[in-house]
């Protein structure tokens, strides 16, 4: 859910083009768009990657299997090489001895990206009710699906590095070996919770740090001022 940039931030604004939400807009929840058919608000226009995924659950075999065409796609049109900051060995040093201190760092900046994205493109060009242009229709579409590429790198990188640390499943018998895949789930979720747990830390830190800034700074601005925060 982090790579959406509206996930993490919240838009302070109260200029001509969005007056009145000089207490926040909670991730875009409140800047309404006009003319958008999937969307009311500039959240769910970028929860909808601009119109371009509008299938919600349950999916049928045949939605399934058009996600599954179009992450393939994604995937070649998205390489590795082409996300400068991505990395997929960064998460590694999370089952090191001390090494949770890394992975908060990691996550605190992965938040980082997708907020400087919201600053740069999702609230660049927009005004309370108005209709989005063609070309930021555009912009928001390929940037959404660079970070569904770059989100789902990052999950793939983590289901592996967790499975890789997972106890071998023992091969003596079908009730050993069932034990066994249960034990390796539970240990699995285990693992995934805690990093779940040290990346909402990792967030609160950043949300917390960046609105001492803009706290500091707002009195003497008219203009948008953007923090982070939760605009789930």
């Amino acid at each position: 859910d982090v790579p959406q940039p509206l996930h993490n931030v919240e838009g302070f604004f109260n200029d001509k083009a969005i007056p009145h939400l000089d207490h926040g807009d909670v991730g875009g929840n409140l800047i309404h768009v006009a003319n958008v058919s999937f969307a009311k608000n500039l959240h769910a226009f970028w929860d909808a990657a601009a119109g371009l995924y509008l299938t919600n659950w349950p999916y049928s075999t045949a939605d399934t299997a058009l996600l599954e065409q179009n992450a393939s796609e994604l995937l070649k049109a998205h390489p590795p090489a082409s996300f400068p900051s991505y990395n997929a060995t960064e998460l590694r040093p999370c089952w090191n001895d001390g090494g949770r201190q890394d992975c908060k760092d990691v996550f605190q900046r992965w938040a980082s990206e997708a907020y400087d994205l919201a600053v740069k493109d999702a609230y660049q060009h927009i005004s309370q009710g108005g209709t989005p242009s063609e070309a930021y229709v555009l912009n928001a579409q390929h940037l959404s699906q660079r970070q569904i590429t770059l989100g789902g790198r990052r999950l793939g990188d983590l289901l592996k590095a967790v499975a890789a640390r997972l106890p071998p499943a023992q091969s003596n018998g079908p009730e050993k070996a069932n034990e066994a895949g249960v034990f390796r789930m539970r240990i699995g979720l285990a693992v995934l919770i805690s990093l779940n747990v040290m990346l909402v830390v990792a967030v609160i830190t950043l949300v917390l740090r960046l609105r001492r800034i803009s706290v500091a700074g707002r009195a003497n601005r008219n203009t948008a001022l953007l923090t982070v925060a939760a605009g789930a």
